[in-house]
């Protein structure tokens, strides 16, 4: 008779409580997270190579916009955790309204995979030294009930601080930069690169930049290298115009005062290809670089490399 009624008791229990729907037994898609770093350097930022699988039927939107700030895809929800399973804390910038956005279109075909890199480190302060887990997760649909997919958790290590003396300024860099540009440009039309300039000391950073006939004089200089690891070569002029450059140089050059305050981000777009030679179609790997200090050429503080290519005109 007991074991009749515990029966009973437990087939109305499980009648009451129905199973839940679990999106991840069949999920429309798939995240797999991983990074070229597992350990990062004191004051430099984590990123991770997110890719995303369309296992569903259908194209999957990946349109969004992204703040230049954090310059991570807000189609993703990122959950970092510290050692303690503490969740870390998000970054603050004193001035967000300054932040511009990037808007990008575009999809996964099913069957496809779409591969982006994210910067965890500019959303969620990961500067004290320790182990940090990350995870990727994506809305499965505009319907909340439909629930998320995650990724796999990685671990990333923030080393301590170096305790010797240090010559590199990328070992422990007083500010950081990250680029960004287009994929894809055709020959002879300006290539535009982002810069995004981040203090990450505690004094101001001079930025004051001189503006003359043939652009921007910035404290931000750039290379890039074709598909040989050759540089680019400097654009040469004709005579006609060095002779309008020399005539102007003096009349038009002006200073732009600049300064970054410690904790401020500081953005700005540079036409790279009024002074680097980029006519000639293949792939360019293209970095920026600033100098730690005036009046000598090193150390330097070092960008991210991007990768762009330059195409023939139809």
């Amino acid at each position: 008779m007991k074991t009749l009624i515990a029966l009973t008791l437990l087939a109305l229990t499980l009648r009451a409580s129905p199973p839940q729907a679990d999106t991840q037994a069949n999920p429309p898609f798939a995240i797999v997270i991983s990074a070229e770093e597992r350990e990062v350097k004191y004051g430099a930022r984590a990123m991770v190579k997110v890719e995303l699988t369309n296992n569903s039927d259908h194209d999957l939107d990946m349109s969004t916009g992204i703040n230049d700030f954090t310059a991570v895809d807000p189609n993703y929800v990122v959950d970092v955790r510290d050692s303690k399973g503490n969740s870390a804390p998000k970054r603050v910038y004193k001035h967000p309204e300054f932040a511009t956005t990037s808007v990008r279109f575009g999809g996964v075909e099913p069957g496809k995979t779409y591969t982006s890199h994210e910067l965890v480190g500019r959303l969620y302060d990961m500067s004290a030294p320790g182990d940090y887990v990350v995870q990727v997760s994506r809305r499965v649909s505009d319907n909340e009930s439909d629930g998320f997919v995650k990724s796999n958790a990685i671990t990333i290590t923030v080393l301590p601080p170096p305790t010797l003396s240090w010559t590199d300024a990328n070992a422990y860099p007083p500010f950081e930069i990250v680029i960004s540009a287009g994929e894809e440009f055709k020959a002879g039309s300006d290539v535009s690169i982002h810069v995004v300039l981040t203090n990450h000391s505690t004094h101001n950073l001079d930025m004051t930049a001189v503006v003359n006939s043939l652009g921007l004089r910035d404290p931000v200089t750039f290379e890039a290298l074709d598909s040989s690891d050759h540089p680019a070569p400097l654009k040469h002029f004709t005579s006609e115009e060095a002779v309008k450059y020399y005539a102007t140089h003096s009349a038009m050059s002006s200073n732009i005062g600049r300064t970054v305050e410690p904790g401020e981000t500081f953005t700005e777009d540079q036409i790279i290809s009024q002074w680097i030679d980029l006519t000639s179609p293949g792939e360019y790997v293209v970095q920026a670089s600033r100098r730690l200090s005036e009046g000598a050429p090193e150390p330097v503080v070092r960008s991210n490399q991007i990768i762009i290519r330059v195409t023939a005109p139809k």
